[in-house]
């Protein structure tokens, strides 16, 4: 089976931040493939609770991922934005599971995700059943406050991103709206900086 590395986001827009991700995690296990999955937009407005004037249609995300990530080779999978699947992680991967044909899953995530795993959906099998790959930002240590991480402890990997870049999607968002797009050119890939200089309206 071969193994899959999966990073979950919303990807509103996609970063180099988002793509450096991919690149250590590669590194890490360079015979995997590397598959985005972005979420619902539904779940950008409900549990994001961000305005629908924020939030990038799912299919336009899709389209910039794939043009993004290409020239790396990593793939962008739109089981969650394309299907009725609930968008929960859980039920996600259990999909993908079988739509892969493989059990051998690693989801790469930052550190900030790991001590709320257990509080999402079917958060004690979402740890136990599987691997992940934490990325340390500024030199973060692995949270084990939770009792369900430390218990599982040996499913978690940190590895240290030495060329991290603090910009964020929603750092993205703001310098568009505030017309300042080129003073964030460098932490975003070309594709999603030539379209949203294209789409003046996109965010609004």
């Amino acid at each position: 089976m071969q193994k899959l590395v999966l990073i979950f986001g919303t990807f509103n827009p996609i970063t180099n931040g988002h793509i450096r991700m991919g690149i250590l995690a590669k590194e890490r296990f360079p015979e995997s493939r590397i598959i985005y999955i972005p979420a619902k937009s539904s779940f950008l407005r409900g549990w994001k609770g961000m305005e629908g004037r924020l939030v990038m249609d799912g299919r336009t995300r899709v389209r910039l991922m794939k043009k993004a990530l290409a020239e790396y080779g990593f793939e962008v999978d739109d089981i969650e934005v394309a299907t009725d699947i609930s968008g929960r992680t859980y039920d996600t991967i259990a999909a993908l599971k079988k739509k892969y044909d493989t059990d051998d899953i690693c989801i790469c995530m930052g550190t900030d995700k790991v001590a709320e795993l257990s509080k999402w959906y079917k958060g004690r099998s979402l740890v136990a059943e599987n691997k992940y790959l934490i990325i340390s930002r500024n030199k973060e240590e692995l949270d084990m406050s939770d009792e369900t991480v430390r218990e599982f402890s040996d499913n978690f990997v940190l590895i240290e991103n030495d060329e991290y870049d603090n910009v964020s999607a929603s750092m993205v968002r703001e310098a568009f709206l505030a017309g300042q797009l080129d003073s964030i050119k460098e932490s975003i890939p070309d594709a999603v900086y030539r379209y949203l200089k294209e789409h003046k309206g996109i965010y609004r």
